[in-house]
């Protein structure tokens, strides 16, 4: 009979100099950090290795790990001083595939925890088998206030741990939501999943987190007692919080009381609540709302041309107050002159200033697309008296307000269009849409690019 060949590669020399001989490895179960069926808590990267990142108190855990086909587990312990190692939980141990099993515990019951303001509880758990056994260290705590932030705010107070208010102003008007942005367990030390990836320079700092052992969190409304559905609160749940940095709250003026739920398994009955509370104020009252415009008049006149009056004679320069020429004065180059109409109730009116010229694109359907030219400008226009516009209080008298550009400084420039806006302290009102020299060469409006309508007057 030929001999059997020992497979050499399943051989390890022992380094016990009393052995004195070669000696096959040893099938002992294997703990199995990231093969589970479904990772949770204990098998999530290194959630609740160290001090700085325990699991957090109340989530459910699973303990997976292999045996070698004939072997059986003789024991499962979990304890927190090695000389008291507690009753053998080894009916817990189920078999999930073949060869691989896994147990449940919870974290405050077989897991012992630190309370909020306390260090974390290390652990030890023990599998043990006919063929060998192995530890896990597994440290467990209760959450700090920083569990939650919103824009970088804890979401709980530091002493009580209950919510403190975050302050939020409502946005634009016909926007249903508010954007906050949203991090947790800030504090704690943990990687995190999907969002974090070694190439990305560790910037997103929460999100590079395990959430202390939780892989899940959802948000929902607090006063619908109905986990996923939100009046006040549009609802995020379960794993989409992977692809977000935000939550969302109603734009609605009022306290919107929010749960926050983490879980380390999908839809598990172990769970953690945190209660969180956005409060929605609604804009302070002004004194004013946006100015109101209307457009007048835009004068292209040719250098020679007589000046009117009431207009400036030459290009106007930003931050500098425009004046009037001598009427009848002939301008020395040609000139784009605008005029539009305003009511504001602050003293000093100004002017912005957009510009916007074509360039080439392969890609648009006209061959061309607008981009702005330089920055925006702000201009102390020259004012004159007006009929219109009249809101009434608190707006004072209107007025025409008027600058001026040099045409070949534009041209230079390519400048299709000009946006020009009325400002009145922080209030800005909407754009009037002046052509510029390129779009009217492009038109022929009007014929031969010079003129436009009549001089704007006060009525």
């Amino acid at each position: 009979m030929n001999p059997i060949i020992p497979d050499w590669s399943r051989v390890n020399r022992a380094t016990n100099s009393r052995l004195g001989r070669t000696v096959p490895a040893d099938a002992s179960p294997v703990q199995n950090a990231n093969e589970a069926l479904n990772k949770t808590a204990l098998t999530l990267n290194r959630a609740g290795t160290g001090l700085s990142n325990p699991v957090l108190l109340g989530l459910g855990t699973e303990v997976q790990f292999k045996l070698k086909v004939g072997d059986t587990v003789t024991g499962v312990w979990c304890y927190r001083t090695p000389g008291d190692m507690g009753p053998n939980l080894k009916a817990n141990v189920s078999q999930v595939a073949p060869g691989t099993f896994s147990f449940f515990l919870r974290v405050g019951s077989e897991l012992l925890a630190g309370g909020h303001d306390e260090p974390a509880v290390r652990n030890f758990i023990r599998i043990q088998s006919r063929r060998g056994g192995f530890e896990k260290e597994m440290w467990c705590k209760d959450y700090s206030a920083a569990i939650i932030q919103l824009d970088g705010q804890n979401a709980l107070a530091e002493v009580t741990f209950e919510p403190a208010v975050f302050e939020v102003s409502m946005v634009a008007v016909g926007l249903p939501w508010i954007d906050i942005p949203i991090d947790f367990f800030c504090d704690w030390a943990d990687e995190f999943q999907v969002l974090h990836k070694r190439t990305d320079g560790d910037q997103e700092t929460g999100f590079l987190k395990a959430y202390g052992g939780s892989k899940y969190v959802s948000f929902f409304d607090t006063s619908t007692a109905d986990e996923g559905v939100g009046v006040q609160v549009n609802p995020v749940n379960q794993a989409a919080i992977e692809q977000k940095h935000k939550i969302q709250v109603q734009n609605t003026e009022g306290l919107k009381e929010i749960t926050v739920r983490f879980r380390s398994k999908v839809d598990s009955d172990w769970f953690v609540d945190v209660p969180i509370e956005v409060n929605v104020t609604a804009p302070d009252a002004e004194t004013c709302t946006v100015p109101v415009v209307e457009p007048c008049t835009d004068l292209y006149l040719k250098h020679g041309t007589a000046l009117p009056e009431g207009l400036p004679s030459e290009p106007s320069v930003p931050d500098v107050q425009v004046v009037a020429g001598e009427e009848g004065e002939e301008l020395a180059q040609d000139l784009l002159v605008v005029t539009v109409r305003g009511a504001i109730s602050g003293a000093t009116p100004k002017l912005r200033v957009r510009k916007w010229a074509y360039v080439t694109s392969g890609t648009a359907l006209a061959g061309v697309r607008t981009v702005q030219v330089g920055d925006d400008e702000e201009y102390l226009p020259l004012v004159a008296t007006a009929s219109s516009p009249d809101p009434g209080d608190p707006y004072g008298d209107p007025k025409r307000l008027t600058i001026a550009f040099g045409v070949n400084a534009l041209r230079n420039e390519n400048v299709a269009h000009i946006n020009v806006e009325v400002l009145d302290g922080d209030h800005i009102s909407n754009p009037i849409l002046v052509f510029g020299p390129r779009a009217r060469d492009i038109m022929f409006t009007p014929a031969g690019g010079t003129g436009g309508g009549p001089v704007c007057g006060p009525y």
